[in-house]
């Protein structure tokens, strides 16, 4: 008890003199304190880094701050999910070209995924936002004539008749969700298409994970590829 408050300045010294990398603190905290000490020493380390690591992960790529601006974090994160389900579904769907031993062919394939990925077939015509139920979450874009099917004759939603249009509003929603597909596209076309080349199955990796939690921050965790396998479609 009268070692641990002794370790933990110097540990956390350690830990900001090395600009936060893990590796580097634990061995700065090795040479400046003794071994009674040490355990207490690697507690600290490994809880800060956790508590800093789930920091980093909230903030969004620069790029990408202005649609979290713009539409709010829970809708930027699912227009995001929803673009990585988009890319995902043709993956799979080029399933047997995709296990070519063509490189060439293969490459093709993964640039004609990539510039289909954010096209309007890929969405439904229109989007409504659906607020958050008694369980909490955020706010999502559902499809409007889905949910109309499904609550057009609730309390809370009437006058719903087949075929009937939402208007420009939930025009707006989809091509909100699919201008920042767009961006997620040309910010990693690289990265996913190295991927892509890599993978056995790229209709079942977790493209949503790679993109909208690791690489641009606009998720803390996956919306719509909830297992933690990649799975193919």
């Amino acid at each position: 008890k009268l070692c641990r408050p002794l370790c933990i300045a110097p540990c956390l010294k350690a830990f900001s003199l090395t600009q936060r990398r893990l590796p580097e603190a634990l061995v700065g905290c090795h040479r400046m304190i003794s071994l009674p000490c040490r355990l207490s020493c690697l507690l600290a380390v490994v809880w800060t880094s956790a508590r800093v690591s789930a920091d980093w992960r909230n903030q969004p790529h620069p790029s990408f701050v202005s649609y979290v601006e713009e539409l709010g974090a829970d809708l930027a994160c699912n227009a995001c999910a929803l673009s990585m389900q988009s890319m995902r579904t043709l993956f799979a769907s080029k399933r047997k070209g995709m296990k070519s031993k063509d490189s060439e062919k293969k490459r093709a394939l993964v640039h004609e995924v990539l510039d289909a990925s954010c096209g309007k077939s890929q969405f439904a015509d229109e989007l409504i936002i659906n607020e958050p139920g008694k369980n909490g979450g955020g706010r999502r874009y559902q499809d409007w004539v889905e949910y109309m099917k499904r609550f057009g004759l609730s309390s809370e939603v009437k006058g719903y008749t087949e075929g009937e249009k939402c208007g420009d509003a939930c025009v707006k929603h989809r091509e909100n969700v699919r201008r920042l597909c767009s961006s997620v596209i040309q910010e990693l076309a690289t990265v996913f298409a190295e991927q892509a080349l890599a993978t056995k199955t790229p209709g079942g990796f977790n493209w949503e994970k790679l993109a909208c939690v690791n690489r641009l921050g606009l998720c803390n965790s996956t919306l719509l590829h909830q297992t933690d396998e990649d799975e193919e479609l």
